[in-house]
């Protein structure tokens, strides 16, 4: 027997955030977002973990893009942790 759910699921396009006017893609597929949440169990120290989940959330381009945008570093920690939530919501923040 075989049970189909596919009009249970959403296939919806990755979130994006807006930074100084540039729009940045959050990959937030669902094992991306599992290995993220890892990250942050207390084996690693903060910074660490959130380098490596930037590297997840955002593309190499968009990587590039916050680079440019030579953040401080609480502003960083901030743009990572609003990608993971994000990521984990079930709406953007301009839908609500």
């Amino acid at each position: 027997m075989t049970k189909d759910i596919t009009d249970k699921l959403s296939f919806d396009e990755n979130p994006t955030l807006k930074v100084k006017g540039e729009v940045i893609e959050v990959q937030a597929d669902a094992m991306n977002v599992l290995k993220i949440m890892g990250l942050f169990d207390g084996e690693k120290s903060e910074s660490k973990a959130t380098l490596e989940a930037a590297e997840m959330l955002f593309s190499k381009k968009d990587r590039e893009k916050i680079k440019g945008m030579k953040l401080q570093f609480k502003d960083y920690v901030t743009l990572v942790q609003e990608a993971i939530n994000i990521a984990v919501s079930d709406e953007e923040e301009g839908e609500k």
